[in-house]
């Protein structure tokens, strides 16, 4: 029969054998991409920040302030995790897929394939829109506000260019922005 699974009924240890050497290889890919974007951290933050500082007139009209004395260390560890994850999927869902695919019928396998080429494409377009539309013109907005007595509140961790990152991976973890000035969170603009 054409539809049989690819190879024959393994016991639970090889599965779980299995398992691990896939895991293993998805955290290898991880730490080393963990490793490359931590020491490229700030250059990956500074284009993350690229919508805010064109919201607020361009460079040196103002500056990210950190409010908390761990906070720049930790959101230098965020934007590494995320930005690898970001570099290490390619390699972690293969491995998803190398452990799955031989439970699946060849029927089941050509049914993914459109997911498979259409998941990276759709997911290139819809962060490129939230970085280039969404999120200039919802600082827009909001700056819109602000008034002429009041400073636009935005710290390092709370900044929006993070937020596009972990919403890539989890839509529903939505951060406040911006924060109100009362907050914790600081922007310093010139004459403040």
């Amino acid at each position: 029969m054409t539809d049989e699974l690819d190879d024959s009924r393994a016991p639970l240890m090889e599965h779980l054998v299995e398992l691990r050497r896939r895991l293993i290889w998805s955290f290898a890919a991880l730490g080393v991409a963990f490793a490359v974007c931590f020491y490229f951290a700030g250059q990956i933050f500074g284009f993350l920040v690229q919508p805010l500082i064109a919201g607020f007139g361009g460079p040196g009209e103002g500056r990210i302030v950190y409010t908390k004395l761990y906070e720049a260390f930790f959101t230098e560890i965020r934007v590494a995790f995320f930005a690898a994850f970001l570099l290490a999927f390619p390699v972690i869902a293969n491995q998803i897929w190398a452990f799955v695919a031989p439970g699946l019928y060849a029927k089941e396998k050509r049914a993914f394939l459109p997911f498979l080429i259409a998941t990276p494409i759709l997911f290139t377009l819809g962060a490129a829109l939230a970085y280039y539309v969404v999120m200039p013109t919802a600082i827009r907005f909001f700056l819109g506000y602000q008034g002429r007595s009041r400073h636009p509140a935005g710290s390092a961790a709370r900044h929006g260019g993070i937020s596009l990152l972990r919403d890539a991976f989890h839509p529903r973890l939505r951060h406040r922005f911006p924060c109100c000035p009362s907050s914790s969170c600081c922007w310093s603009g010139p004459g403040s």
